[in-house]
C-alpha cells in the first residue's frame, strides 16, 4: 500500500510563481520555480536553498537535463542560460534569439537542445554552442525527439543516417528499385506551433515541413512502436502519419476528435507506450489503447466513490502528466485537488480498460483556485503541483512496519503510526505515534522508536506502561547531506549516504564513515534486516555488511548486477535473508520483457538464479 504526502514551498512576499519544473535526478531531486525576474530551487523536502537567478528579465521556459543535474532557463529578451547545480556555474547565450522563449526540449540522451521563440526562430544546440537554426511562421510550442528504426538503400555508408529532407521529401518509386537495409536516425525531431505547421528538422541544416493542419498544434507526440508522430491540434483534429525513407510522409490517419471540454485547453500524453491520455477542462480523462483500439473514460466520479467527503460533481480536470517510474497517473482539477490513480497493469503493459487503474487517496493542493501545472522528476517520481501561487512537492512512500520482539510499528498515514506493545503476556496493548512532519524513514527497536522526516532523526523511548503507553523524545539529530536512508540496530543508528555508510551512536557521535567509489553510483536504496544491511546503487550495483560487529563489515564483494550475459535488469528493491548470505532482487525487466522478475543472489557462490512472478512491487524473506 501507498500513501502521498505533501510539503508546501514557501514563496517568499512579494513573488508570483509563473511555472515549476522538477529535475530528473534519483537522489535529492531539486524543484526550480519561475517567478516573475527570478529562477527559485527548493530541496525535495521543500525548503528554499539560497541560490537563485536572476538576469533583469521574465523566465518564461524551465527545463531539466534528461541525465544530468542541468537546468536550461529561457527568458523573455531571448538569453538562454544553462545552469548546472553541482557547480554552481552558467553558461550563457543572448545572440541566436531576440524574443521571449517559449518552447525547450532536449533529446534522450541530453546531447541536443532544442529552443524556440515567440517569432518563429528555432535553434539546435550541442551544449550551449548552436549547430543550427531555422525561422519559421509564429511561435513553435511543441517540440519531439524521435530515435527511430528506418529502412535505407544499401548503397549509402553503414554510418550515414538520413536526415530531415531526406524522409519528408524521399520518392518511393525509386526507392522500389533498390534494397534496402536498417539504419538509425540521431537527433532528429518535429517541431509545430501556433500557426498549425509541423517540420522535420535535424541538427545539420535540414528543415522541411511535413504537413499543415487546422488549428494550433496542442499536441505532438512520437509513436514509438509504429515510428509515427501524432499531432493533435485545436480544432480537435488528430493526424497520424508513419515515417519512412521509402514513402512521402503524408497522413495515414485522420481523426476528429471529439470532446465536450475547451480545445485550447487540450492536453495529451502518453501512459506506457500504447495509451494516449486526453484532458481539456472536464470532468473526465480521455484514454485511447491506440494498439488495442480501445477507448475508455476516468471520471471524476469514481474518485468522489473512493475518497468518501470530497464533492467532485462540477470540478474539472486542468491538467494531467505520468510517473512512468512510480507507475502513477496525476492530475490536477479546477478545485485544487491533486488526483492519482495507480497503474495495475501486467508488467509495463498500458491499461487496456478502466478496471487496471487503482483509485489512491487526493491531497488538497489550493484552495479556490485551479491546479495549473503539475511537473514529475523521471527518475526520482517526485511530483510538484502549483496552484494559484500555493506549489507542493508531492511524493510517494510505501507503508513503512517494523517488527522486533515486543514491538510491532506500522505506519498508518503520513504522520501517524500504529504502535503494538506485546510487553504484556496477557494481551496486547495498541497506542497511536503521531510526528510533528512527513515520516520518510521508520524503525524501532526494545531502545527506541525512530523516525526520519528527510532532516531530523528522532528517537523516542516507548513507555511500557499497559494502562497508558507512550513515547518520551530522547533526542533530535541532523541527518547528514544526502542521506537516503536510515535504520536502527540496538543503540547504533545506520545512516545510508549516496556516497558513504555511516554509524552513530544515539547522541549523533559518528563512531564509523565507509566511503564509497563514485563509479558504482550513488546509493539509491537499502535494507536493514537483524545486524545484516543491503544497499543498492544507481548505476546497479549492491553491497551486502555486518553492522552487528563493533565496526561494520562487508560482506563478499561489491556486486554489479549482471552475469555472463551482461545487465540482468534495473534493481528497484533488495532485501536479505536472516544470516546475510542470500540477497533477494527485484529487477525492471530487460527490454524485451512484461514482468518484473524476482533474483536470488548467494554471496558465497557468487550465482543469481531467476524467479518469475508477474508483477513483483515488493517482498521480504522469512526469518
Amino acid at each position: 500500500m501507498s500513501i502521498f504526502s505533501q510539503r508546501y514551498c514557501t514563496i517568499p512576499q512579494n513573488e508570483t510563481s509563473t511555472r515549476i519544473c522538477m529535475s530528473n535526478t534519483a537522489i535529492s531531486p531539486l524543484l526550480a520555480v519561475a517567478t516573475y525576474q527570478k529562477v527559485l530551487f527548493y530541496d525535495d523536502n521543500s525548503e528554499k536553498l539560497d541560490f537563485e537567478i536572476s538576469r533583469g528579465a521574465n523566465p518564461t521556459f524551465l527545463e531539466w537535463h534528461p541525465t544530468s543535474p542541468q537546468l536550461a532557463i529561457g527568458w523573455s529578451h531571448g538569453l538562454i542560460t544553462l545552469w548546472n547545480e553541482e557547480t554552481n556555474l552558467a553558461k550563457e547565450d543572448s545572440n541566436v534569439h531576440k524574443a521571449p522563449i517559449c518552447n525547450i526540449a532536449f533529446n534522450q540522451t541530453g546531447s541536443r537542445m532544442v529552443t524556440c521563440d515567440e517569432r518563429g526562430l528555432v535553434a539546435v544546440w550541442r551544449g550551449l554552442s548552436p549547430l543550427s537554426t531555422y525561422q519559421k511562421e509564429g511561435p513553435m510550442t511543441h517540440t519531439i525527439f524521435c530515435e527511430l528504426h528506418l529502412e535505407k538503400k544499401e548503397e549509402k555508408k553503414e554510418d550515414e543516417a538520413p536526415n530531415a529532407k531526406q524522409i519528408a521529401k524521399k520518392d518511393p518509386r525509386k526507392d522500389a528499385k533498390e534494397s534496402s537495409s536498417k539504419t538509425k536516425t540521431s537527433n532528429l525531431f518535429f517541431f509545430g506551433g501556433k500557426a498549425g505547421i509541423v517540420c522535420v528538422a535535424d541538427d545539420s541544416n535540414h528543415c522541411t515541413e511535413v504537413c499543415k493542419v487546422g488549428g494550433s498544434v496542442r499536441s505532438l507526440l512520437f509513436y514509438e512502436k509504429e515510428s509515427s508522430i501524432i499531432i493533435i491540434t485545436s480544432s480537435l483534429l488528430l493526424v497520424q502519419f508513419k515515417i519512412s525513407l521509402n514513402e512521402k510522409s503524408v497522413p495515414d490517419k485522420k481523426v476528429k476528435l471529439s470532446i465536450a471540454g475547451d480545445p485550447e485547453q487540450l492536453n495529451s500524453i502518453w501512459v506506457g507506450k500504447a495509451l494516449l491520455m486526453t484532458c481539456s477542462t472536464e470532468n473526465v480523462l480521455r484514454a485511447w489503447h491506440i494498439d488495442a483500439d480501445e477507448n475508455y473514460l476516468m471520471s471524476l466520479a469514481s474518485v468522489e466513490e473512493h475518497n468518501p467527503g470530497v464533492k467532485m460533481f462540477n470540478d474539472k480536470i486542468t491538467c494531467v502528466r505520468y510517473d512512468e517510474k512510480g507507475r502513477v497517473l496525476v492530475a490536477g482539477t479546477k478545485n485544487g485537488y491533486g488526483i492519482f490513480w495507480k497503474n495495475m497493469a501486467y508488467g509495463e503493459e498500458s491499461p487496456t480498460d478502466i478496471d487496471q487503474w487503482k483509485n489512491l487517496p487526493l491531497l488538497q493542493v489550493g484552495k479556490d483556485e485551479p491546479v495549473s501545472q503539475v511537473s514529475v522528476g523521471r527518475q526520482s517520481s517526485m511530483i510538484a503541483m502549483k496552484s494559484g501561487n500555493n506549489i507542493s512537492i508531492v511524493y510517494e512512500t510505501q507503508i513503512r512496519g517494523k517488527i522486533s520482539d515486543s514491538i510491532l510499528a506500522l505506519q498508518t498515514s503520513s504522520k501517524c503510526v500504529q504502535i503494538y506493545l506485546k510487553k504484556n503476556e496477557l494481551k496486547d496493548t495498541m497506542f497511536l505515534f503521531y510526528g510533528d512532519s512527513n515520516i520518510r524513514g521508520l524503525d524501532c527497536n526494545e531502545k527506541a522508536l525512530m523516525v526520519w522526516n528527510g532532516k531530523i532523526i528522532e528517537l523516542h523511548e516507548i513507555i511500557f506502561d499497559m494502562k497508558e503507553p507512550a513515547t518520551k523524545m530522547l533526542k533530535g539529530i541532523p541527518s547528514p547531506e544526502k542521506t537516503v536512508s536510515v535504520g536502527l540496530f540496538k543503540e547504533t543508528i545506520v545512516i545510508c549516504q549516496e556516497n558513504a555508510l555511516v554509524s552513530t551512536n544515539f547522541q549523533g557521535v559518528v563512531k564509523q564513515t565507509i566511503n564509497f567509489s563514485e563509479s558504482e553510483g550513488k546509493t539509491v536504496g537499502s535494507q536493514l534486516f537483524g545486524g545484516y544491511l543491503v544497499m543498492w546503487t544507481s548505476n546497479q550495483y549492491f553491497r551486502v555488511f555486518d553492522v552487528s560487529r563493533r565496526e561494520f563489515k562487508q560482506l563478499g564483494i561489491t556486486r554489479k548486477f549482471e552475469d555472463s550475459t551482461g545487465p540482468l535488469g534495473d534493481i528497484k528493491s533488495c532485501s536479505l535473508n536472516c544470516d546475510g548470505s542470500k540477497v533477494g532482487i527485484i529487477a525492471l525487466p530487460k527490454k524485451g520483457n512484461v514482468a518484473n522478475v524476482l533474483m536470488i543472489y548467494d554471496l558465497e557462490i557468487d550465482s543469481f538464479t531467476e524467479h518469475t512472478f508477474g508483477r513483483v512491487n515488493s517482498f521480504f524473506f522469512s526469518g
